[in-house]
């Protein structure tokens, strides 16, 4: 029990964090801001908008003008009437007066001084993007001022993007603390991680380390890795005693370094890791009995035979759940759970195998076998007898009896005999020659004819070049199953990776390409594995990894190869009947990303539909489906189904997507579309009809601030009439309103005309007669009204109508908005939360805009864009494709 005691104490330590009995990298002597007892804010934000007639208050008109760099190309006036102990006018003094609150910023941090660190935060000048931070709670405040304290660089002096980038980062690690189920959580995470890595250059290198481990921790764990890390990190934000403070964020920034890796661990560890996971198991068993209605999901492993392990047994433990661990890592919670109660299953039963007579001796009735590797098992009580000729593995282990698990099993090989060896007894089971017989199970022997066997092949294929020019070679093995599946595997093995980087040195290139043979379309599954310290040398030689199939073709860039510090799998799997691809048909048809740009039109899968799973998840990879002889061969037609043309992927997280990729030329010569994507998913080419005529010659709708589009910041008012009006046509969009003046919106205001014409139109109210707010947020609420509103206007949805009520608990029938929230629901254009609400008063972030107005405005995500619009909307942001299809022409 001494490891168990030692991982029991890094828990303990964990908890100490948890409940507020560390103090983090607050300087000694430091004063932690107050949540109950904050300085007096300089700024205020009363604003209580909402899309009806109702009065709302909003003394914070702080707005994207105060900026040169504004969502309109116009020059623009700053009307901007915040107070703060200096009246600053645009492009007056700003700079002078950024660096002296950037100097008392330093102060105060050096002093430990909390709360002049959240005054500072409040004032206005220093924050580039303040808006998502006067919105916060004060306890919200408190955490970003902390967090600021706490993750100086060691000059304790910040840039002013320093501090926007560390508000912004708390701010995300908020979100993900407020999610109400784990894997909710994980996805802001990623998020938030990918946040991190994408602003390397604001730090030093030194300063940078720590963030960029975590993230690059995180971002390249397996999901299972990911969820555990999650599940602490919001077990910590629970348990009793845990003050919302600074900790949470401190933890998600050096949690992914520190927390337990099932995955990653090395054997020395793994008793230590497993101890840690128990212990975790414990306390979240103990907050859920002592609450009621605030629960934590339950831990997703059964640890507690653990306590049963004696310390003689630890070291047989380690090496038992490293040996058990996949190549890949452990991809679902329950492959870990068999492997842990196999370890704690009765002893494996004492038989050996003849293979030269091949027989097992010493089977009894109390077992049973399996033929598949442990998929299926076989009573042995039940069979009269047991073919084991050819070549094959048998599985043989104790029956379950009542509340005793199965037992370990006893693995038994048999090869091919050969018919001149002369008989003899081999108790080994994996070597020997001589007759086929089968093996009795009762006491009088009964020959069997002989089964199917299962065939295995090696292949040998190239690795190649850009231009084909061989760089090496690397086998393939293939399986023929006894019902005929034939599955290929494909080992990268380091010595091929490094012969492969050699090679494309010495040639110029700088790809490495498996093509993977398949001309009687006889394989359904093909799976690619390349071991970490492989993948290793493709990054160190600057390498993309490019994988060929007939239903697929693979490639994995060199930004997406580096840092990933694991054993690196491609699953592809064709999907080859009839059967599925109609399955698939019908879906599509149904599914709303298409019906909302395509209404009741017609959708036909074209080629081959693939499923393509990996470990390798928000990193960038293009994909390029063959599509074979698909295309008819006149001109006509042809360019007819192009313009049509778009890929259906339905992601494993249960969303959905139409993209639409491009027509390129594969190495053969034949034609394929290709994508980028992030996650992976069953992808399917489909002809929508009437595609291209829905979608009108698009421009710009947003502009962004200069290289950033600051996706996490919420969207105003105004920004939202200005999106609205540039997709309108015709009279719509020359319309105004003459008579109407809302006195918050003066002439020379950036979106005076867009907010008349918005008006106009119908899409946009003012809160008052006379005010409009137009740097107020924007609600889930408002913007489920715009798009009702938008929709019904439509020529082809003027009947639109909502049903009777939402289904959201926190929508109740008589809201002003409930009919609007209902007709998002119906139709899609809007979700709500897995807690089963829709946060109607929540404020919407530019990025979540996009989302929406892209459905209404009919654009489908864009991807295969060479280089981002907006520095901060990397490829592997959520939101790209559709932040990437509102700024492209």
């Amino acid at each position: 029990m001494g490891k168990i005691r030692k991982s029991f104490s890094l828990l303990v330590v964990s908890l100490m964090l948890l409940q507020g009995a560390l103090t983090g990298a607050v300087p000694a002597g430091a004063t932690p801001v107050e949540d109950s007892n904050s300085t007096s804010t300089t700024s205020t934000n009363t604003s209580t908008n909402t899309e009806t007639s109702n009065t709302s208050t909003n003394t914070n008109t702080s707005t994207e003008t105060s900026n040169t760099n504004t969502e309109t190309s116009n020059t623009n006036t700053n009307t901007n009437t915040n107070t703060n102990t200096n009246t600053n006018t645009e492009n007056n003094n700003s700079s002078s007066n950024t660096q002296t609150l950037l100097e008392m910023l330093k102060t105060a941090i050096s002093n430990g001084d909390g709360n002049t660190v959240l005054a500072i935060l409040k004032s206005e000048g220093l924050l580039q993007q303040p808006e998502a931070f006067n919105n916060l709670f004060d306890n919200e405040k408190t955490l970003v001022a902390n967090a600021l304290m706490n993750l100086a660089p060691k000059s304790h002096m910040y840039t002013e993007p320093q501090v926007q980038f560390i508000t912004d980062a708390s701010i995300t690690a908020l979100k993900a603390y407020r999610e109400t189920d784990v894997k909710g959580m994980m996805l802001i995470l990623k998020n938030f991680y990918t946040q991190i890595l994408d602003h390397k250059n604001l730090f030093s290198e030194d300063d940078f380390k720590p963030f960029e481990l975590a993230a690059q921790t995180y971002l390249n764990s397996t999901f299972v890795d990911q969820y555990l890390a999650a599940y602490v990190s919001k077990l910590s934000a629970t348990y009793p005693g845990s003050e919302f403070k600074d900790k949470h964020v401190l933890l998600l920034l050096s949690g992914p370094t520190n927390m337990p890796s099932v995955n990653m661990a090395e054997a020395n560890d793994v008793m230590e890791v497993f101890g840690y996971l128990f212990m975790t198991e414990m306390f979240s068993m103990q907050y859920n009995a002592g609450n009621s209605n605030a629960k934590i999901e339950e831990f997703p492993l059964k640890l507690d035979k653990l306590m049963l392990l004696p310390q003689n047994k630890t070291e047989e433990f380690t090496e038992w759940m490293v040996s058990e661990r996949p190549i890949g890592g452990y991809k679902t919670f329950e492959e870990i759970q068999k492997a842990f109660d196999l370890f704690f299953a009765p002893a494996a039963p004492k038989v050996t195998g003849d293979d030269v007579k091949n027989t097992i001796i010493g089977l009894e009735n109390t077992m049973e076998i399996s033929i598949n590797g442990g998929l299926n098992w076989l009573d042995v009580a039940f069979m009269q007898s047991i073919d084991l000729s050819g070549d094959k593995t048998i599985l043989v282990r104790y029956k379950a009896v009542e509340d005793v698990l199965p037992s370990r099993f006893v693995k038994l090989v048999y090869t091919m005999n050969d018919s001149n060896t002369n008989p003899g007894n081999n108790n080994g089971g994996n070597t020997g020659g001589g007759t086929s017989t089968a093996t009795p199970v009762s006491n009088a022997p009964v020959t069997s004819t002989p089964a199917p066997t299962t065939k295995q092949e090696q292949l040998v294929v190239d690795v190649n070049g850009v231009n084909g020019t061989n760089l090496t070679k690397t086998p393939i093995t293939r399986t023929t199953e006894t019902n005929g599946t034939v599955k290929d595997l494909v080992k990268m093995t380091d010595a091929i990776a490094k012969e492969s980087v050699e090679k494309a040195k010495q040639l110029g290139t700088n790809t490495a390409r498996i093509v993977i043979p398949d001309t009687k379309d006889a394989v359904s599954e093909t799976r690619v594995e390349v071991p970490k310290t492989a993948v290793k040398d493709l990054s160190d030689g600057s390498m993309k990894l490019e994988i060929s199939t007939e239903n697929a073709v693979i490639s994995v860039p060199t930004q997406s190869i580096t840092g990933f510090d694991q054993d690196l799998y491609f699953r592809v799997v064709p999907l080859k009947k009839e059967t599925e691809r109609k399955d698939l048909e019908e879906r599509a048809k149904k599914e709303q990303v298409i019906q909302q740009v395509a209404p009741n039109t017609n959708v036909r899968v074209l080629a081959r539909p693939v499923e393509i799973d990996t470990n390798m998840q928000s990193r960038e990879v293009t994909l390029t489906l063959p599509l074979g002889n698909s295309l008819p061969t006149d001109a006509t037609a042809r360019q007819q189904i192009l313009d049509n043309l778009a890929v259906y992927i339905e992601h494993s997280d249960g969303t959905k997507e139409l993209v639409q990729g491009k027509l390129v030329k594969l190495a053969n010569n034949s034609e394929g579309i290709e994508f980028t994507v992030t996650k992976f998913s069953t992808f399917t080419l489909v002809v929508v009809d009437g595609l291209k005529a829905s979608q009108k010659t698009n421009h710009p709708y947003i502009q962004g601030f200069g290289i950033d589009f600051r996706p996490d910041a919420f969207v105003t008012r105004a920004q939202m009439a200005a999106m609205l009006v540039r997709n309108m046509s015709g009279e719509t969009a020359t319309a105004t309103v003459a008579d109407t003046k809302f006195t918050d919106v003066s002439a020379t205001h950036w979106a005076t005309s867009e907010i008349q014409k918005a008006q106009a139109a119908g899409i946009m109210n003012g809160l008052s007669g006379t005010a409009f707010a137009p740097e107020g947020s924007i609600t889930r609420a408002q913007m489920a009204t715009i798009a009702y509103r938008w929709m019904q206007k439509q020529p082809t949805n003027s009947a639109a109508t909502a049903p009777e009520a939402a289904s959201f608990t926190d929508v109740a029938a008589d809201l002003w908005a409930a009919d609007a929230i209902a007709y998002v629901q119906s139709t899609g254009l809007m979700a709500g939360y897995s807690d089963g609400t829709f946060k109607p008063d929540s404020k919407l972030t530019r990025a979540e805009a996009v989302k929406v107005l892209n459905v209404l405005f009919k654009r489908t995500p864009l991807t295969g864009v060479a280089t981002p619009s907006f520095s901060d909307v990397p490829a592997t942001h959520w939101a790209y494709a559709d932040i990437e299809a509102a700024a492209q022409k």
